[in-house]
């Protein structure tokens, strides 16, 4: 269209279309002359001998005007813009977590050792996705004080206190001690408190974890995992055997 014509096209294009005007008015004056449609002062008329003349003139017009017609409709075919927005959907592969499916646990759970699955949460992705037996499973992380949540009384009738029962994992993770060996540590975690209430034991991709903490906007199955950030990073060497 001609408001997506660039000025220096729209300029070609008059130009052209003025040169192509002086020619066919050229050919006009010539063909007037030949077939004797001029009528001059004194001028006699010519008369054709057969009517191909007559024919021939009504071709190279018919000629021009589809010429015109082919050249306006390339100008405007070059010149119009055409933008194809592209959507692009990144789908983030569901992660298998080879410990089970089940995102609750029980007891008997954690008296099982932790394998850490292949792809996991980690400090370089920020976000980790896995199916549980409730559906999709959104994981990301978060660097805030865990002090102040061990002062709220819904988390000390748990019966944890922070001082003597949280540490910070080797590789930056937040968790509730049990034992010397990191792996058995239960990591501290934000969820949608309305379904699943402080103090539940839950499963994620880098240990079993405990929640204790909370986000509004949480409505479904995120997991908030809580780290230091300082020293986040390197899981794969917690379970290394």
């Amino acid at each position: 269209m001609a408001k997506n014509i660039l000025p220096r096209q729209r300029r070609e294009r008059l130009i052209r279309r003025a040169l192509l005007s002086t020619v066919i008015l050229s050919v006009l004056a010539v063909l007037t002359v030949l077939t004797g449609t001029f009528r001059g002062k004194g001028a006699t008329p010519v008369v054709a001998e057969n009517s191909e003349s007559e024919a021939t003139v009504s071709d190279v017009l018919e000629v021009l005007e589809t010429s015109l017609a082919e050249q306006t409709t390339s100008e405007t075919i070059t010149t119009e813009t055409t933008t194809t927005v592209v959507e692009t959907t990144t789908t983030l592969a569901t992660i298998p977590l080879n410990t089970g499916t089940n995102l609750v646990l029980t007891d008997e759970d954690l008296n099982t050792r932790f394998v850490l699955p292949k792809k996991h949460l980690n400090a370089h992705d920020g976000v980790c996705i896995w199916e549980s037996d409730q559906g999709g499973v959104y994981e990301t992380y978060y660097d805030l004080p865990m002090r102040g949540v061990f002062d709220l009384p819904e988390v000390k009738a748990l019966g944890y206190t922070y001082d003597e029962d949280v540490a910070e994992r080797s590789d930056g993770v937040w968790c509730i001690k049990r034992g010397e060996d990191e792996r058995e540590w239960l990591v501290l975690v934000a969820m949608n408190l309305k379904k699943f209430p402080r103090g539940t034991l839950v499963r994620t991709s880098v240990g079993f974890g405990i929640v204790v903490d909370t986000d509004t906007t949480f409505s479904g199955n995120e997991i908030d995992i809580a780290v230091s950030s300082k020293h986040w990073g390197g899981t794969d060497k917690v379970f290394e055997e």
